[in-house]
């Protein structure tokens, strides 16, 4: 009797697991149309960001350049202090002068991973399979009493990051992942909004970020494919 019920279960399993696949897969393919379509999307080799950063009730001027090859920078002005956080395709390296030094430190693991990760100009659920994340549609949750796309993404190393996508406009707007921060492990929740057309594609101007320092980032200027030198992410040499 087991032996006959277990004919039948796979199958079901199988449909079900296929359903869930096709389910996903439609779903991503609106995001990227959402996005503004996967050909532009690609078609972007350089990113030059203008905002502004508030932490503690200050604001401070930021910059970020992104580029396809793998860089990475952001530039926050704090006073006369300049924080740098860069990635040159393979080493991860900061300035932070609060710290004592106006040397470059190298990057921790983590730290390492998140850069590399804000260095891809295409986002998580562009080529997932050639990044080698797996992913999985959770469901349908609701944030803000708003409908939304619950997607995991599990990389390589089974660490999780988690997307929600609005189930109308299918625009992310919320991440969260578990991080270190300040020696402890917590969620860090990411919310974006104030999506806004730039060329062909939809990029949101607003973020909130939660965690152990609350920030509010409001971008004022995304260009597109604006020459940026490799020169700016390399590590400098100390003095």
């Amino acid at each position: 009797m087991l032996t006959r019920f277990c004919k039948y279960f796979v199958p079901i399993l199988l449909l079900v697991s296929l359903t869930s696949a096709q389910k996903l897969e439609d779903i991503l393919k609106k995001h990227y149309e959402a996005r503004g379509g996967l050909k532009n999307i690609k078609a972007v080799q350089t990113i030059q960001t203008t905002g502004k950063i508030t932490m503690m009730g200050k604001e401070y001027p930021t910059t970020i350049y992104q580029k396809r090859s793998g860089g990475f920078r952001s530039d926050m002005a704090m006073g006369k202090a300049n924080i740098i956080q860069a990635y040159d395709g393979k080493i991860g390296w900061q300035i932070i002068p609060m710290a004592g030094t106006l040397d470059p430190i190298d990057m921790k693991e983590q730290e390492l991973q998140s850069i590399q990760e804000q260095a891809d100009l295409d986002g998580f659920l562009v080529d997932w399979k050639d990044k080698n994340y797996k992913l999985e549609l959770v469901g349908k949750e609701k944030i803000n009493e708003k409908p939304v796309y619950h997607i995991k993404v599990i990389r390589q190393d089974t660490t999780e990051h988690h997307i929600y996508l609005d189930a109308k406009t299918y625009l992310p707007v919320q991440e969260t992942e578990r991080m270190k921060m300040m020696g402890k492990e917590m969620e860090v929740v990411t919310s974006l909004s104030d999506y806004r057309g730039v060329d062909k594609l939809k990029m949101p101007f607003a973020q909130e970020v939660g965690g152990a320092m609350p920030q509010k980032i409001q971008f004022e200027k995304i260009v597109f494919n604006q020459p940026i030198p490799d020169s700016l992410f390399a590590k400098p040499v100390k003095k």
